[in-house]
């Protein structure tokens, strides 16, 4: 409570949409647009409407190093076994449904893989850009020449 001239003032917070807690369940709309399956359950919270920006991974530079784990937000970056030899070559992929676009991953990414593209464009190439993915079941025609080797 502030005073004013010795005077209780009550004011009202209003909160925004986007910081009401959001359940941990994709909305219909959003998967009903979304081209591509999950592989796997993902229990993380999905964000209300897709953003302007999406990050996009070029798997064939990613060395795997975590960097970009540790400066997103809301947690939307998972580890990947590697093509080749799984426990020491992993790489990195996005959650194209849980990305926000605040663009931190590729701005510290040392080695430059991570480029932010507009969502539709985005989600349309993430495929030939993803060498091994865990979380969507691509197209295996769509992904990238690399992703032959790793079966």
């Amino acid at each position: 409570m502030r005073f004013a001239a010795n005077r209780p003032v009550a004011f009202d917070v209003a909160y925004p949409v986007e910081a009401l807690p959001v359940p941990l369940v994709h909305s219909a709309t959003m998967s009903d647009e979304f081209p591509y399956q999950y592989k796997i359950e993902v229990d993380k919270a999905p964000r209300p409407r897709p953003p302007k920006e999406t990050a996009v991974i070029d798997q064939v530079g990613c060395t795997g190093c975590e960097a970009c784990i540790s400066f997103c937000p809301v947690d939307c970056i998972e580890i990947v076994p590697g093509p080749e030899h799984p426990d020491f070559m992993k790489l990195v992929e996005v959650d194209l449904l849980r990305c926000i676009g605040c663009k931190l991953c590729a701005r510290y990414c040392p080695w430059e893989t991570i480029d932010m593209w507009s969502y539709d464009e985005g989600v349309a190439l993430a495929p030939e850009k993803t060498v091994r993915s865990i979380l969507y079941d691509y197209d295996p025609d769509e992904m990238n020449e690399a992703a032959e080797y790793s079966a």
